[in-house]
């Protein structure tokens, strides 16, 4: 298969999910950081694990010769204002050398099509990536039936892995022929086969957002005929304490009511997950949601606890080691399914079992 160079800027931790599982048909050439405190180091510093293979470079100019992509990254509306006239160069000057750009970050309505006449003046591709999938007629009193089983990937803070996470399972069911749709509110999923970006609430009240979710799904469903739908919710599936209340799991009730979860992965911290915790927290998911957790994932972050409370949970990083030990002393320990599901024989342990759940044996929905 010939592969197409990218070159991924402005890259953030953000983005470490793309250079684990990219997809198949591209090759990554280089990573830019709009800053100076990445360049020359190995990615894998972010996070605090095993190495990537990747070293981040502030030279945008030959990272765009050197690549026929620039994916420019969903960096969030601060940070395009921060970097705007920065982004705008780097968009430019590839869309000169008549390179496609694949754009993440959010435009004004003018400076989009400025861009999209320059392509065309050049010759190029600009493919600006931030529209959610359609949405469907109301299906109020319609009556729906998922075929496929639902995985769903949830978490007790924002980016506690999660998105990896649904990434290497949609990778682990292809090895096996099994066709799974992704459906998530990460941008990045215009990148790859068979995975939606979907805004899974408007504002319109709660019944017309479990009426809305279902359709949409149940649309995507149709389109894609999948063995597996993995849906990764959109915010923590709790309020993680007092001072950090999220949404209080709406967005996840929300979603649980129009789509009833035939497995689910809890995603949480290093050093908050227990025996005393899981039990607690099943119990809670059960009264709440209608359904258990089937496994959970230790992420290697820790609270920050030097900072002040802000609107969401604040963490560092802690060597991946230290975590992958933490998981399978919990495991023996307890019984329960607890993994490091960034860890290889982690994950094709839990994979397994996951597969033996859906598919070796019978599934219903309540």
């Amino acid at each position: 298969m010939n592969k197409e160079k990218v070159c991924i800027v402005p890259f953030t931790k953000k983005e470490i999910p793309l250079l684990a599982c990219m997809p198949d048909n591209y090759e990554i050439s280089s990573v830019v950081s709009a800053g100076t405190e990445l360049e020359g180091k190995e990615i894998s510093f972010l996070t605090n694990r095993r190495e990537l293979g990747f070293t981040a470079s502030t030279d945008w100019r030959n990272g765009i010769r050197e690549c026929g992509i620039i994916i420019i990254t969903d960096i969030g509306m601060e940070k395009e204002r921060h970097l705007g006239d920065l982004l705008y160069e780097i968009i430019g000057q590839a869309l000169g050398e008549r390179k496609k750009v694949i754009c993440f970050a959010e435009l004004e309505e003018a400076r989009r099509r400025e861009f999209e006449i320059l392509a065309k003046q050049n010759g190029a591709i600009f493919t600006y990536a931030c529209d959610p999938y359609g949405k469907r007629e109301k299906t109020r009193f319609e009556k729906i039936r998922f075929q496929a089983p639902v995985i769903y990937l949830g978490e007790m803070t924002q980016e506690c892995d999660g998105y990896e996470i649904a990434l290497k399972l949609m990778k682990r069911f292809e090895q096996d022929n099994l066709r799974g749709a992704l459906i998530s509110e990460d941008k990045y999923n215009a990148l790859y086969e068979h995975q939606y970006f979907m805004q899974f609430h408007d504002g319109n009240g709660l019944e017309h957002s479990v009426e809305e979710v279902k359709a949409l799904v149940n649309g995507i469903e149709e389109v894609e005929k999948p063995d597996v739908i993995i849906l990764k919710l959109p915010w923590p599936m709790t309020a993680f304490d007092h001072n950090i209340p999220y949404d209080y799991g709406v967005h996840a009730f929300i979603i649980s009511q129009a789509v009833h979860a035939d497995y689910c992965v809890y995603c949480g911290l290093s050093e908050m997950l227990s025996e005393d915790f899981i039990s607690n927290i099943n119990e809670h998911f059960r009264h709440k949601f209608g359904y258990p957790i089937d496994a959970f994932h230790i992420s290697n972050q820790i609270l920050d606890v030097v900072y002040e409370p802000q609107e969401k949970a604040e963490t560092i990083y802690i060597p991946m080691g230290r975590v992958e030990g933490e998981a399978r002393a919990l495991r023996e320990q307890t019984g329960e399914p607890v993994y490091q599901l960034l860890n290889e024989n982690d994950f094709e342990l839990f994979y397994q079992g996951l597969k033996k759940e859906l598919f070796d044996f019978s599934y219903g929905r309540i």
